[in-house]
């Protein structure tokens, strides 16, 4: 709602999304209903190797943490992915989850609750206005990088065979 808010108050027309990957036909409806489709891009299927292209060539990223009890400690493989690519991070979850507080920790987005109408389109005009400027794409920090893969993997090494 709050995208639709935005787009259609501003008459903004230089916006566009990629949706890569599975797409539910409850999420296309949505789409059409608010009369975004001009705005949407839906790639059905993309080979796993060509996925991180379309990340890092995005300029926002959205990361949705499922409506479920168990919701703070849920951490997707995919944040990894996008922490790796430098791009702001829009999260939907709770606040003080697991998934928050690395991409809070990293710097590189912000996490509003799934219904925080204000808060997202404030977010939302915020990174428009930084991608106008050409100051949207952060970097990639030594923060960032101990949550690579390779990190991780070795973090997880150490906890298995420590002495």
């Amino acid at each position: 709602l709050a995208l639709a808010d935005f787009i259609h108050n501003n008459e903004v027309r230089d916006i566009k999304f990629n949706i890569v990957g599975k797409m539910s036909h409850g999420i296309h409806q949505k789409i059409q209903s608010m009369k975004l489709l001009p705005y949407f891009k839906h790639i059905p299927t993309v080979p796993h190797s060509e996925i991180n292209q379309y990340q890092k060539n995005a300029e926002v990223l959205l990361l949705l943490i499922p409506q479920v009890d168990h919701a703070n400690s849920i951490i997707p493989g995919k944040i990894f992915e996008y922490l790796a690519t430098g791009n702001t991070i829009l999260n939907l979850g709770p606040v003080r989850g697991d998934a928050g507080r690395i991409i809070h920790e990293c710097k590189m987005g912000e996490t509003y609750k799934w219904d925080d109408f204000d808060a997202i389109k404030f977010f939302i005009i915020q990174n428009y206005l930084r991608y106008k400027e050409g100051k949207l794409k952060s970097e990639v920090t030594e923060i960032v990088n101990k949550y690579n893969r390779q990190e991780q993997a070795r973090r997880l090494y150490d906890e298995l065979f420590r002495d």
